[in-house]
């Protein structure tokens, strides 16, 4: 799993009239399909926005209907790991953006971070980041400091940072988001279990792996909390955990968690879908450290099988960027 926070949140575009019966029926396929998405059932969902793009064609390509639901078909299509009709969607999404009005608005900054985040996922890191960051700076003369969309987009920029070891700037955004979050009404929201996993993860890396079980641990209760104990979003983050118990001499519970996240990703997403190969990869090199060489070769294997028949479906080099998921 990527950096999917842009999803945990509403996207807002504009100018979304509802009135007459086509109208009604998109709002009814977009109910549908947003909760859909919410429950993990993105296959369901990626039905219900593709009608919903069908009945939004017939309201012309500057009404901001056709913009949302083809956004919205994206991230499905992105779940489910069909990643290059997903970044197909995208681009489609920021065409229609660029042709009502131009670059300089929040639509196009939440169009730019989700296709940003699916770069990093199929392993374009110099795309995705250059992506990002304008996306961020877009939102930061059009949008409050505190705006879900550009906490979504701070936390993708940070997962970036993590992964090559820029811990500085990485812990200062989370702290950005931290506090933004602090601000709004309400229980504790998903991006929040976003943000705390990835702060677990600069702590990970600063050898303070008691406060980084601590910040994932917590962040998986308030993920459950919001989506449900074992929608896909999880995935991530027990992934996460399940390497800190390794490290942390911990192998008992480390076994549990990684068989759990295999557990959850082929039920909730299916054998062939890549993150699965991913977990499974990463389950393989825990069997190999723990000596148990003859499991982790087998699974290694499936594993390989898999992302390669991911890559055949997508194009050569679309598939899970396994040395992204195989660190918190």
């Amino acid at each position: 799993m990527k950096c999917k926070a842009a999803c945990l949140i509403a996207a807002a575009f504009l100018a979304l009239g509802t009135a007459g019966a086509q109208g009604n029926d998109w709002q009814h396929m977009m109910d549908q399909g947003d909760s859909q998405a919410r429950s993990g059932s993105y296959a369901e969902a990626a039905i219900s926005f593709r009608d919903a793009v069908r009945v939004a064609e017939t309201f012309g390509a500057a009404d901001g209907r056709l913009i949302k639901a083809v956004n919205a078909l994206a991230l499905a299509y992105d779940e489910l790991g069909r990643y290059a009709d997903a970044e197909h969607q995208y681009r489609r999404a920021l065409s229609l953006v660029k042709a009502r009005g131009g670059k300089d608005c929040p639509d196009y900054a939440l169009l730019l971070n989700n296709l940003a985040a699916l770069k990093l996922q199929t392993g374009e890191p110099a795309a995705g980041e250059e992506m990002i960051r304008e996306s961020i700076a877009t939102y930061l003369h059009t949008v409050p400091a505190d705006d879900p969309h550009l906490v979504a987009a701070r936390n993708c920029l940070a997962e970036l940072l993590v992964k090559r070891k820029d811990l500085t700037e990485a812990e200062r955004l989370l702290r950005d988001d931290l506090a933004a979050i602090e601000k709004w009404p309400g229980p504790p929201p998903a991006i929040l279990g976003v943000t705390l996993n990835n702060l677990g993860a600069v702590r990970r890396y600063q050898r303070k792996a008691g406060e980084a079980t601590q910040l994932i641990e917590r962040a998986i209760g308030i993920l459950g909390d919001n989506l449900g104990a074992d929608h896909p979003t999880i995935l991530r983050a027990m992934n996460n955990l399940a390497i800190v118990y390794a490290e942390s001499g911990r192998p008992h519970e480390a076994d549990v968690t990684f068989q759990r996240a295999i557990a959850m990703t082929e039920r909730r997403l299916g054998s062939e879908h890549p993150v699965y190969g991913a977990v499974l990869n990463n389950y393989a090199d825990f069997l190999r450290l723990t000596g148990r060489k003859t499991e982790a070769k087998a699974l290694a294997a499936r594993s390989k099988a898999i992302l390669q028949d991911s890559a055949r479906r997508n194009g050569a080099g679309m598939t899970v960027d396994i040395a992204a998921f195989r660190q918190p």
